[in-house]
């Protein structure tokens, strides 16, 4: 009788696993559609030989907002972001040609034309990093690989994620991958015990970090650093807290190195980070509103800064972004009213979430900004899902 029990409990073990494989199977075909059909629909942009499109990047710019003081017309950032590849990979300056973003990026992308005469390829790569990134850290909080692949599952019906493989080549998608891999290597770091596993990780999350604010405006990492430290102070882990502070100076030499061109045009350290100071300026002299991002996400409403129009619908907009925000941040509050079980892993991504938040809510949002949140979003809508589900479980 009792080989009998063993034997009907193998059985239902083997068969939640077959169902747990199958629904990993669905999940993953699912985000491979969707990401996949998306880049299939514009394969031409990571066909296409550079060279030959590089005449028509370069007479667009000229005749630009960036040029001339009445354009004939104004060119979107994937087009400067393009001709910047190649005149970065003819040796032109950084800090004359789209100074109001660090270079790293635009030199990645000159990288990808370089290697494959197609500035876009280098997006798919990111892409797929980004993708990889995110499961893993799914996969730290979640402890389920099943349970890690739903954030990515739902973020691949996100048109302003999906846009990114359409209107190519922005930044987002590089910013967002070396954001994604910070955090995994700053929550490794928090798990290590041996001092030098700990320190290791935190310089391969200040790295990240450092890839981050070399690629688009460096006042996001602040909020990221912020966030960390507070996770570590309220943890009152005052070891690991100078551990951070030791490896920090690691995503500094980063910004440095990615202006490493303008020291051969006499510029120093200084001019460096006077650069940082002028960007700092440009991106405020465009905060005309504030919390703007809460209509942009409730109400589809686009306060914008041009035009006769001041408020606008985002193309992009789904119904998903009020109902991910309102469950990540409700979840938020029953986990510091301690009625959902805590847990450590989370917590940063908490503290990432409420910060960036209230940075975004003193300035013009648009839905590009949404890119380094929603991702976060998912995963803590998905954590406390998962707590509350156990909890009815037990109960029952």
């Amino acid at each position: 009788m009792l080989s009998i029990g063993r034997k009907s409990i193998l059985i239902k073990k083997d068969r939640l696993h077959l169902w747990r494989s199958l629904f990993c199977l669905l999940l993953g075909g699912v985000i491979f559609w969707n990401l996949g059909k998306v880049i299939w629909e514009n394969k031409g942009r990571y066909t296409s030989s550079y060279w030959k499109r590089y005449p028509s990047y370069k007479n667009a710019y000229l005749g630009s907002q960036y040029v001339v003081e009445e354009p004939a017309g104004w060119i979107p950032d994937e087009v400067v972001y393009a001709y910047a590849a190649g005149e970065y990979l003819k040796g032109a300056s950084p800090i004359l040609l789209d100074p109001s973003q660090p270079p790293l990026g635009k030199y990645i992308l000159s990288a990808s034309v370089y290697l494959f005469n197609n500035e876009n390829i280098v997006i798919l790569i990111f892409g797929l990093g980004f993708l990889i990134g995110l499961f893993l850290l799914a996969n730290a909080i979640l402890k389920d690989f099943a349970s890690a692949l739903l954030p990515i599952f739902f973020l691949s019906f996100e048109k302003v994620f999906l846009d990114q493989f359409v209107y190519v080549p922005l930044l987002d998608i590089i910013q967002l991958t070396f954001l994604i891999w910070a955090f995994y290597f700053f929550l490794k770091a928090n798990k290590q015990k041996v001092i030098r596993g700990s320190l290791f990780f935190f310089i391969l999350s200040s790295i990240s970090l450092g890839g981050m604010i070399s690629v688009k405006f460096f006042i996001t990492g602040v909020v990221v650093v912020l966030s960390w430290y507070l996770f570590l102070l309220l943890r009152k882990d005052l070891k690991k807290a100078i551990f951070l502070s030791i490896s920090l100076p690691s995503s500094l030499i980063v910004l440095v190195l990615s202006y490493i061109k303008i020291f051969f045009y006499d510029y120093t350290l200084r001019n460096v980070f006077g650069i940082q100071k002028w960007i700092f300026l440009y991106h405020s002299s465009k905060l005309t509103h504030v919390f703007t991002v809460w209509p942009l996400i409730f109400l589809n409403r686009w306060y914008v800064w041009w035009g006769d129009k001041p408020i606008l619908k985002e193309v992009s907009w789904q119904i998903t972004w009020p109902f991910i925000t309102i469950i990540a941040f409700l979840i938020i509050v029953l986990y510091l009213l301690k009625i959902l079980s805590k847990k450590r892993e989370v917590e940063p991504i908490m503290l990432w979430v409420i910060c960036y938040s209230l940075f975004i809510s003193f300035g013009q949002a648009n839905a590009r900004y949404l890119i380094p949140l929603l991702p976060f979003l998912y995963l803590i809508s998905f954590y406390g899902i998962g707590e509350v589900m156990k909890e009815y479980i037990k109960k029952r």
